[in-house]
């Protein structure tokens, strides 16, 4: 992995960045691993990845993942933000039967 060069050691994390930062995770790629390539702490890149900080980034409105920010206690979801939630939790299942399955023929 090539380390990520910076401007000036006080420059924050650009958009790109974070995309990339992103991509790793759906990559399976160790924390420790990307925040040593972009020179951050392992907790700057957990909260990328779990939404908490650049939510701004990537598609307009989108939060982690590509799914909905998260709204405040009284917001009640659109249609599309449940069908997006809805798809995205099927797909983290279907992922966890695969591997619970896995599990299964490699224990035979």
């Amino acid at each position: 992995m090539q380390r990520h060069q910076k401007a000036s050691p006080h420059t924050s994390l650009s958009a790109e960045d974070v995309l990339n930062i992103r991509a790793a995770r759906e990559r399976g790629e160790d924390v420790r691993d990307v925040a040593d390539l972009y020179d951050v702490a392992p907790s700057t890149i957990r909260k990328i990845w779990r939404g908490e900080t650049f939510r701004h980034v990537g598609s307009p409105g989108a939060g982690p993942m590509g799914l909905p920010p998260k709204t405040s206690l009284g917001d009640e979801p659109t249609e599309e933000e449940k069908a997006k939630s809805k798809a995205f939790l099927s797909a983290l299942m279907a992922e966890q039967n695969a591997g619970d399955n896995m599990l299964k023929e490699i224990g035979k």
